[in-house]
């Protein structure tokens, strides 16, 4: 009778074997086909908008493979949408970890944004999280309550809750395992601002509704187009941080006006300047303005991109 019992534990282990398996798989983020809604406080403009994130097409950067992040002004399939490069990500799915490349920022070098290789009580650094670059995006993994979240096509996905450490700042992400943050996925704020944050309303997959709201939202009500051009914006701009003189190189020779502003925090134009059609660079002299952070702002029929500069004499 013992001996059978055992022989019947040992079955019931091997039985549920794929279960536990199962329960503990690593899922990344999505590399195709898939499309996070966000609604954001878009400094730019200082309004509430809703924008797509998506993720399409590769590239290598210092022998690294990376995927690109495009940011969507409209729904995919609109005609007029716009769609502008954000990001690049690239992810370690064996150590569960997720670099960004802040490309919205001027930036050249990877920040790790997520780090899933974690348990409770461990201490981590996430520096693409890090708007104010002064190193406040260090969190102490704490217990998320619920460990997973179920999503809506019945699959479970693992909850992770990240705590600042620094008692000033109220940034402290939950996050779900191959979604993102509650927030937004992917880094997107220029500067941290606690009254005005971003909420990730749904997350959709090969056309599969998987995160958000009942019923679908309006603005994630959208057939996608996975033919679909995105239109990327190939310029330089050197050096960042600046002293006198921003340079800024076109390496299209895009047949338009554009329009260029540097404006401060508080949205104030500073610099406002007008480019002829065909202009392939532009110097601007910032030897006037004081030193701080401040948003540069191009824009014409075919561009709509804005980064960070800092001004450092």
């Amino acid at each position: 009778m013992k001996y059978k019992q055992q022989i019947l534990k040992l079955l019931t282990i091997v039985l549920l074997l794929p279960v536990f398996a199962n329960g503990q798989d690593y899922h990344p983020f999505p590399e195709e086909n898939a499309f996070w809604t966000v609604v954001e406080f878009d400094q730019q403009i200082w309004e509430w908008e809703t924008y797509i994130y998506t993720v399409k097409g590769d590239t290598a950067i210092n022998d690294k493979p990376y995927k690109k992040i495009y940011r969507l002004n409209d729904i995919p399939n609109s005609k007029d949408t716009l769609w502008t490069l954000h990001n690049f990500m690239r992810q370690d799915t064996i150590n569960k970890k997720i670099w960004f490349i802040r490309h919205y920022q001027g930036e050249t070098t990877e920040k790790l944004g997520y780090d899933f290789d974690v348990e409770i009580g461990d201490t981590v650094y996430l520096p693409a999280f890090d708007y104010a670059n002064i190193g406040d995006s260090i969190f102490e993994v704490i217990d998320p309550g619920d460990d997973s979240t179920k999503l809506r096509n019945d699959e479970y996905r693992k909850n992770y809750f990240y705590s600042s450490i620094d008692p000033f700042s109220d940034f402290s992400p939950f996050i779900i395992e191959g979604v993102g943050t509650q927030r937004t996925a992917f880094p997107n704020l220029l500067f941290y601002d606690p009254f005005h944050q971003s909420e990730l309303i749904c997350h959709i997959v090969n056309g599969e509704y998987l995160y958000g709201p009942s019923p679908l939202p309006n603005e994630c009500d959208f057939t996608v187009n996975i033919g679909e051009e995105p239109v990327e914006i190939n310029i330089s701009i050197q050096p960042n941080p600046c002293k006198n003189n921003l340079l800024i190189i076109f390496f299209d020779n895009r047949n338009e006006h554009i329009e260029i502003q540097l404006c401060n925090i508080f949205g104030l134009v500073l610099i406002d300047q007008g480019l002829d059609a065909n202009i392939t660079s532009y110097k601007m002299n910032t030897s006037n303005i004081p030193n701080g952070i401040y948003l540069l702002q191009l824009n014409s029929n075919s561009i709509n991109y804005s980064t960070k500069i800092i001004v450092n004499h």
